[in-house]
């Protein structure tokens, strides 16, 4: 079962896209889930994930909560679950996460030694989060004491230069090349790469890749029956095979095969193995 929930608070709705609550039986499951171009929080009732090996992440129950940061990444994320879970997951708008953490995103990847997927975040304030929060069984509780959390947390963050890109990079009416981008707000590609990666973790291009492989998938669920050729051009994908290219680095897939077996429940996407 999973539900999603959206913030009150009006300064917290700039930050956060949802509050997705899951709870799972016992049954075993394994299944993929795919990049994103904002960062989350989870928090997770009595159990963590573990890395198995690269990019393959294994549930395992533990005596107290977990919480835990999903940093921006590029591949596909096999998770193997089993076990009654309960779990809530914060996503975050792109940078929305920022003004949540004293440091950079790139500081705490790196302290996390590089790996960019469910970074323990206990060290940095966030210990007491997920206990505070299951302690309490009702839901609109819960929820409130996540927002109470997180506006004691927040400190206002100026980004400059990498907003303005950013959302230059999620305009699809207006399809500028990152080197435009960088005329328009007066800077050197280098140095929004720079910036990119200390604030978001993926370089000026991914990003945009990221988004429009989220774009044409939003789309295509949407649209049901509309024609994945279209769904491309809507997307601004170049051509067919570009589209391709682009569904296969971040599913594995082809966009018809990907289709075919994809879940998409309560806007979280995944594919059962």
């Amino acid at each position: 079962m999973r539900e999603n929930y959206y913030p009150k608070n009006e300064l917290l709705k700039k930050h956060i896209s949802y509050v997705s609550f899951s709870q799972s039986d016992k049954e075993k499951r394994e299944f993929f889930v795919f990049p994103n171009p904002g960062a989350a929080i989870a928090l997770h009732n009595k159990h963590r994930f573990v890395q198995q090996q690269k990019n393959v992440f294994r549930t395992v129950r533990i005596d107290a909560g977990a919480v835990l940061l999903h940093t921006n990444r590029i591949d596909p994320v096999k998770v193997i679950d089993e076990g009654e879970k309960q779990s809530f997951t914060i996503v975050f708008r792109p940078l929305g996460v920022n003004p949540f953490f004293r440091e950079n995103l790139s500081e705490i990847l790196e302290s996390a030694g590089g790996e960019h997927s469910y970074i323990d975040i206990s060290a940095y304030g966030y210990s007491s989060f997920p206990d505070t929060i299951f302690q309490q069984s009702e839901i609109e509780k819960q929820l409130g004491l996540i927002e109470e959390f997180l506006l004691k947390r927040y400190h206002e963050k100026q980004i400059p230069l990498v907003k303005e890109a950013v959302k230059m990079l999620m305009d699809f009416d207006e399809h500028l090349s990152v080197a435009d981008i960088c005329k328009k707000i007066g800077t050197s590609s280098r140095n929004l790469a720079r910036l990119f990666q200390k604030h978001i973790v993926l370089s000026p291009v991914e990003f945009r890749n990221i988004v429009q492989f989220r774009y044409s998938l939003n789309k295509k669920t949407e649209s049901g029956s509309k024609a994945l050729k279209d769904i491309g051009y809507e997307s601004n994908y170049s051509d067919a095979s570009y589209m391709i290219r682009m569904y296969k680095k971040y599913t594995g897939l082809n966009p018809s095969t990907f289709f075919d077996k994809v879940t998409i429940d309560s806007n979280y996407v995944f594919l059962s193995l």
